[in-house]
């Protein structure tokens, strides 16, 4: 059992739970408010450390009846994404690690807190690859309900469509399982509409066998942006679904936590992978352009996370995602000028992923989020150690937004946007309307608390 906790108005919840309740003025209190993102100061009113679908189901009702919420989070990747907090309980499920792998099925049911690196190894050893992402500390689920788009999305899809079923505790405080037959409604609104409509404990999603795949990197000087930008937008144009790639401007920070090699240097990288039987030559294009450093080789689909090189520890960090169109001329000149070298940004990288293929077929049998439409979908970033650098990052990343707005998709991908936004940025009105029902029917208090989703209707203000 947990520890009551006297002195404060959580001691009778300690008292439920087998996990633990931490709140201001203990020892552990800002460690366990801790998000991966270092750079958001999260002050909930208090935090839970669940250890069962039990301990979330206690929470939710306690918050119920005490004019309290809930915020459920794994890792705190996209604790940018989220409201004030200051009354708020945020729900830790991280130690919620439990996997079960169905081979025969090629289906996995994982626990809420488990990250697709650990997850990952797990379907390795048994021939499967799940469709994740480009970090291994990514938590599962959020990136699952939240849309989910990886190395191998052009030619799967959106992970979200793959959703099978889930436990969840309600606004209630009542669990539920949900399935396409038990209760169709929640199941869509899972399916990519993001997580205020309950707690997920549990989720059962379809996986594919393990394949080789020919991935990882081109690089070239940041001088060639122009170049390198000119020739990926004209190899995009008709490239098959079997290649997922994306271009990055990057920008390599001066600093201990940077390879050593190529601290303080910048570079324009190509990313990706590839099936099929003559990968290679579906590359040569690209090749043509004498990159410096090419690290593209035949691997296995459970190791291409490597590929985006991104950081596996907590850090500080700041900001956005957008969709767009395209990316003509015009809007390449406009990249080069505010991002390539000489500029002065505070940009350490600026990506466009590939878009298209499998991702752009509508799912009929999907959920909120089935497809999206545009061609590239861009994110912006750097590490903002402090307020002033985390507000000049968004800034910056701002500003190349509103450059490229001509050439702007009619809805973005709910889980690149960090900063709030309006519902309509995410979903069409339809869409919108179809999520706050659900919201209405499961959680008719509003005690969940979701990223970004139409069920929280105004604009947060940022917790910084």
């Amino acid at each position: 059992m947990g520890v009551p906790q006297t002195g404060n108005r959580f001691g009778e919840l300690a008292a439920q739970l087998t996990g633990t309740v931490v709140t201001s003025g203990e020892p552990s209190w800002n460690t366990a408010r801790r998000a991966w993102n270092l750079a958001i100061d999260q002050t909930p009113a208090a935090v839970v450390f669940a250890e069962s679908p039990a301990d979330v189901a206690a929470t939710v009702r306690f918050a119920a009846t005490r004019d309290l919420r809930v915020a459920a989070q794994g890792t705190g990747h996209l604790a940018a994404a989220l409201p004030d907090l200051s009354e708020t309980i945020l729900l830790k499920t991280e130690r919620l690690q439990s996997i079960s792998i169905d081979r025969t099925a090629r289906s996995v049911r994982i626990g809420a807190g488990l990250t697709w690196g650990t997850l990952t190894e797990r379907l390795r050893e048994q021939g499967l690859s799940g469709l994740y992402g480009t970090s291994d500390g990514v938590g599962v689920v959020g990136y699952t309900i939240g849309g989910g788009i990886g190395w191998l999305a052009r030619t799967y899809g959106i992970a979200c469509s793959y959703i099978r079923s889930a436990e969840i505790v309600d606004g209630t405080g009542e669990a539920r399982s949900v399935d396409a037959q038990l209760d169709p409604d929640l199941l869509w609104a899972l399916r990519g509409g993001g997580g205020g409509y309950g707690v997920v404990t549990l989720l059962t999603f379809d996986v594919q066998p393990a394949a080789e795949v020919y991935a990882g990197s081109l690089w070239y000087p940041l001088e060639q942006a122009a170049e390198v930008l000119d020739a990926y937008h004209t190899w995009t144009a008709d490239l098959p679904n079997v290649a997922t790639t994306a271009v990055r401007l990057m920008r390599i920070p001066d600093a201990p936590f940077a390879p050593e090699p190529l601290r303080g240097k910048a570079f324009t990288i190509l990313q990706g992978s590839i099936l099929g039987a003559e990968p290679a030559q579906l590359l040569a294009p690209m090749r043509a352009l004498r990159p410096s450093t090419d690290t593209f080789r035949r691997t296995t689909t459970d190791a291409i996370s490597a590929v985006h090189l991104a950081p596996s520890d907590p850090s500080p960090t700041a900001g956005d995602g957008f969709v767009l169109d395209d990316l003509p001329a015009a809007a390449r000149a406009v990249v080069v000028e505010q991002l390539g070298a000489g500029a002065e940004t505070s940009l350490a990288v600026v990506e466009f992923r590939h878009l298209g293929g499998k991702l752009a077929q509508p799912d009929s049998g999907g959920g909120a989020l089935t497809h999206l439409a545009g061609r590239y979908l861009v994110k912006t970033g750097n590490v903002a150690p402090d307020r002033h650098a985390y507000a000049r990052v968004l800034k910056d990343s701002a500003a190349l937004n509103d450059s490229l707005r001509t050439w702007a998709a009619p809805r973005d991908y709910l889980n690149f946007r960090e900063i709030p936004v309006q519902p309509g940025t995410l979903f069409d009105d339809d869409t919108c309307a179809r999520l706050r029902n659900v919201k209405n029917r499961y959680d008719p208090g509003s005690v969940i608390v979701g990223r970004q989703t139409p069920s929280h209707g105004p604009v947060f203000q940022h917790p910084l």
